[in-house]
């Protein structure tokens, strides 16, 4: 923390909004409804844009890519946490009319060589509407108590991509 603090002190501004809860924003998603705590949120009230932060510890990564099966699968779920968020925030009553501009992970815990790493994130529309029917998928076999089987899949990155391909109907 103390790394981080000394490299990242400066960036912490008036305009940002920490641990923002959004448990009575009225966030539905076709019959989804959402909620959660955002870390950061920048907000920039002359664009109407909004800038999140989601804080990690531990082991940082360098790109989006990943190398080792579950970096793959970790930031994988990273990038659908910054897609949720996006949802989460355009569709509250307090962001309404704000646009989510990027979504960024910041890694707390500096790399061996002593460097804070942050990966950033920008979605297409295409990303961002298929996320969304994910969700409504997940929501939808959830309420139902019609958990697939999911014994089919190989418990590595291919198997998770599948199934979520699966449940797109792709």
């Amino acid at each position: 923390l103390q790394a981080f603090m000394n490299e990242h002190a400066a960036s912490f501004a008036a305009s940002q909004r920490a641990e923002v809860d959004f448990s009575g924003q009225g966030v539905v998603i076709n019959n989804a409804r959402l909620t959660g705590a955002i870390d950061l949120i920048d907000v920039d009230e002359t664009t109407k844009t909004l800038m999140v932060t989601d804080y990690k510890t531990g082991t940082a990564a360098r790109s989006w890519a990943g190398k080792a099966d579950y970096e793959k699968i970790k930031l994988h779920k990273y990038r659908h946490q910054l897609l949720f968020y996006k949802l989460l925030t355009e569709r509250s009553r307090e962001f309404a009319g704000y646009h989510m501009q990027r979504g960024i992970i910041q890694f707390v815990e500096p790399t061996r060589g002593g460097h804070i790493l942050a990966l950033d994130a920008a979605f297409t529309d295409s990303e961002v509407e298929e996320f969304e029917r994910l969700l409504c998928k997940v929501w939808d076999h959830i309420i139902n108590l019609d958990l697939p089987d999911t014994s089919g899949y190989s418990q590595d990155y291919k198997g998770m991509v599948a199934f979520e391909q699966d449940l797109l109907g792709k």
